[in-house]
């Protein structure tokens, strides 16, 4: 799923010293979001209506993405805290902010 920067920085010190001899957590929003919200929130952010081009299928497209932070937040305490439309008006400003509009 789509996770801001921030979210992942927070989880990955939150890892760091802990007492666990090998551990594999996922870290990330914890929620899908589809493609379409994605462009949707893009466009509105940006100002602009994307240009779509709708294609069949590609070999190795996963329909659904959603990152299980369960074992993250019972051991580091981990919560992603940006949520998905913040993250992408945080990135668009950030954008504009460093090449212009």
């Amino acid at each position: 799923d789509y996770t801001y920067v921030s979210d992942i920085v927070d989880g990955v010190l939150r890892s760091i010293d802990r007492t666990y001899a090998y551990e594999i957590i996922n870290l990330g929003k914890g929620k899908g979001t589809t493609l379409n919200e994605f462009i949707g929130l893009v466009e509105r952010y940006v100002g602009r209506k994307a240009n779509v081009r709708v294609l069949e299928e590609q070999m190795g497209d996963v329909p659904f993405t959603n990152a299980d932070v369960s074992k993250a937040e019972r051991l580091l305490g981990y919560e992603s805290r940006v949520t998905f439309e913040e993250g992408i008006r945080r990135t668009v400003g950030w954008f504009n902010e460093t090449f212009g509009e």
